[in-house]
């Protein structure tokens, strides 16, 4: 059983010029690499042989710009796994900045 918070919508706005990258690192929710550890899971980041293979299959165009992109939505995530928290600038360009 899941804890209500993992299982309750949210809705957010997105930024129409991030739409396209939010959308790809939903559909790589797991293909994140971890390790188990005695403190909980150690968390790694992407596996990026699992990008490029989604990339490839979505036809994706400015390969370049979307991996930078989402390496910055990786950096905020693993804050977020990992318990530290997040500066406003760190969350910028969720907000559509170009951080």
């Amino acid at each position: 059983m899941k804890p209500k918070a993992l299982t309750k919508r949210r809705d957010f706005p997105i930024a129409e010029a991030n739409r396209e990258t939010v959308l790809l690192f939903l559909s790589l929710q797991t293909q994140w690499r971890v390790a188990p550890t005695e403190r909980g899971l150690m968390w790694f980041g992407l596996d990026y042989v699992a990008v490029a293979a989604l990339m490839r299959m979505k036809k994706t165009k400015g390969k370049a710009r979307m991996i930078e992109r989402l390496q910055m939505m990786e950096e905020a995530a693993l804050s977020v796994l990992s318990g530290c928290a997040l500066s406003d600038a760190d969350l910028a360009w969720a907000k559509g900045g170009d951080a």
